[in-house]
C-alpha cells in the first residue's frame, strides 16, 4: 500500500502522521488489496477537513468529512469508508444469494 499525506494549512508532526497511518491501516480489515491510499487534511478557520481516496483492484473510494479537530475529522472519513464498503459488499452479497 501507497500511503499519501498531505497537509495544507495545517501542520502534522512526526507522531500524528504515525497515527494517521496506524489509522490507515485499520481499513484494510474492510478493502483487500489497498493499492494506494491518499488523505488531504485541510484547515479553515477551525473547521479540519479530511479527504480520504482509496484505490484498490475492486474500485475506488472517497470520503470527506469535517470536524473540530483533525483527529476527528479523520475518525469521521474513515467511518464514510467503512461504511461505503460494507454497504457494497452487502449488496454483492444479496446478488450472489438471489442469483443461486
Amino acid at each position: 500500500m501507497v500511503l499519501n499525506v498531505a497537509c495544507r494549512d495545517s501542520e502534522l508532526n512526526v507522531h500524528d502522521r504515525r497515527w494517521v497511518a496506524e489509522l490507515s491501516l485499520r481499513l484494510e480489515r474492510y478493502f483487500n488489496d489497498i493499492l494506494t491510499m491518499e488523505w488531504d487534511l485541510t484547515q479553515e478557520g477551525s473547521t479540519h477537513t479530511a479527504v480520504c481516496r482509496v484505490h484498490c483492484p475492486h474500485g475506488f473510494y472517497r470520503a470527506t468529512a469535517h470536524g473540530k479537530g483533525a483527529r476527528q475529522a479523520l475518525h469521521a472519513a474513515v467511518d464514510k469508508l467503512t461504511q461505503q464498503r460494507t454497504r457494497e459488499k452487502k449488496i454483492a452479497g444479496s446478488a450472489r444469494r438471489d442469483a443461486v
